[in-house]
């Protein structure tokens, strides 16, 4: 799709006025060019997440007029080899942050799909204060109220396939209203910018042994991205889907804890 020779003098020196119509979200498609640029300006930003340890760094010296330095980042990026890659999955969320919008800026066919456990930094991150349990669970307990069920497990046991789907919103087509999708914006922004790397998701909760398990699914994908001017690219190459799945085993006595 896109070439990797001389990769360095591929990088456009200044945003085109295409490139700012899509940001402004003037464009009404999503033309090549934009495609291949948006290419290239999420290497730089996945370079810069690495090199200034975090986007909420990122964003701050942006605040400050300032260009966040990226150059190391990528190269770093490059380079990294699947031990690294195993080590930062289980201990850093920025650098995961990072490897994410990579990954799927150059169309990583290795590491398509992460499957992270609730242990892993990335993971503890995006749920910092319990946002996805809150949203997910409480949605279950809300729906279950609509019952004459009082037990979970026999709530679950009485779904289509012993399976509860919920999910995190957070773009104005998956929320309840505009309002909350820039209150949760804001709250991102803020609080907890990791949050933008991901957006919404999906989510299931099943009985799995003597757990309930909640089961986060991620597409990061094109069309989202592209704020529904182009469809995901499912074929081999740049901007290809791929996909994040966060899961917590929680016990009968965690779980409840969500009951709002």
């Amino acid at each position: 799709m896109f070439s990797n020779k001389n990769r360095d003098n591929f990088f456009p020196q200044e945003i085109s006025n295409s490139f700012i119509d899509f940001i402004l979200g003037k464009a009404t498609s999503l033309t090549f060019e934009v495609k291949v640029e948006l290419h290239w300006r999420l290497i730089q930003v996945a370079g810069a997440i690495w090199e200034n340890d975090g986007l909420a760094n990122v964003l701050q010296l942006v605040k400050q007029g300032k260009i966040p330095s990226w150059k190391n980042g990528k190269s770093a990026l490059e380079q990294l080899t699947a031990l690294q890659r195993a080590d930062i999955k289980k201990n850093d969320a920025n650098k995961m942050s990072a490897i994410l919008l990579y990954e799927f800026a150059i169309g990583s066919t290795e590491n398509r799909q992460t499957d992270f456990t609730e242990n892993d930094a990335f993971t503890k991150a995006l749920n910092k204060d319990d946002m996805l349990l809150k949203e997910a669970i409480g949605n279950f307990y809300d729906k279950m109220k609509e019952t004459n069920i009082t037990d979970e497990t026999k709530f679950i046991r009485s779904l289509l396939n012993e399976t509860f789907r919920t999910g995190f919103t957070f773009s104005p087509d998956h929320t309840s209203s505009i309002k909350e999708s820039w209150e949760k914006h804001i709250q991102a922004w803020n609080n907890n910018p990791i949050v933008f790397i991901i957006g919404g998701m999906s989510a299931t909760i099943t009985k799995h042994g003597n757990y309930l398990r909640v089961r986060f699914y991620n597409e990061m994908g094109l069309k989202s991205l592209a704020l529904h001017l182009a469809n995901n690219i499912d074929t081999p190459g740049p901007l290809r889907t791929t996909i994040q799945t966060f899961t917590f085993d929680l016990t009968s006595e965690q779980f409840r804890k969500y009951n709002r």
